[in-house]
């Protein structure tokens, strides 16, 4: 690899520094270009390289974002407003999930408010939510500085937790099935 990279600083360093090349053609009609004369060589004269000073940049001078203005915005991508869910058992949960514009500052945290309450908070943008009641729940994330100042907030979604229902296994028949006879007196 070193060796093709000096190759190709010779080559393309050669033109600059010769003022005169030579043109020849040989036997074959391949022509050759050289530093060195040779009989029927036919001089090149090479004009100077041009160049162009570059420009003076100013200095760079680093300016931190200012406070509460790092955020553009911030919203729920998960779950979809009004999207129901059937959990399988009290352990299973709902996913939440934001996006955040630009990128997160690590100083700062995710906050997950729940039916107007914070209910959690941390690093990650996503939140898993267990065992919760049959419903509809409202979520929201905000994210806050370290000392505890709300620098963003998103829009809030509700969802809905489906449950089946203690009352529902007692709810009269449905269409197409015959109602239970009534049990029969008791004898005195």
């Amino acid at each position: 690899m070193r060796l093709i990279t000096m190759l190709m600083v010779t080559v393309l360093v050669a033109p600059a520094v010769a003022e005169e090349v030579y043109k020849t053609t040989d036997a074959d009609g391949n022509v050759i270009f050289s530093d060195q004369p040779s009989p029927d060589a036919e001089t090149i004269q090479i004009p100077e390289t041009q160049t162009v000073p570059a420009d003076q940049a100013p200095p760079f001078e680093y300016k931190p974002p200012a406070p509460g203005a790092a955020y553009t915005s911030l919203a729920i991508v998960s779950p979809a407003n009004e999207q129901a869910f059937r959990p399988e058992d009290e352990d299973s949960g709902v996913q939440v999930t934001a996006r955040v514009e630009p990128r997160f500052r690590g100083q700062d945290s995710y906050v997950l408010v729940l039916d107007g309450k914070e209910h959690s908070s941390g690093k990650s943008p996503s939140f898993t939510l267990t065992a919760l009641d049959r419903g509809s729940h409202q979520v929201s994330v905000k994210i806050k500085d370290p000392d505890g100042k709300t620098l963003i907030s998103s829009d809030p979604i509700t969802f809905h937790v489906l449950k089946v229902s203690a009352l529902q296994k007692k709810a009269a028949p449905g269409p197409g099935q015959p109602p239970k006879p009534p049990a029969p007196p008791k004898a005195p």
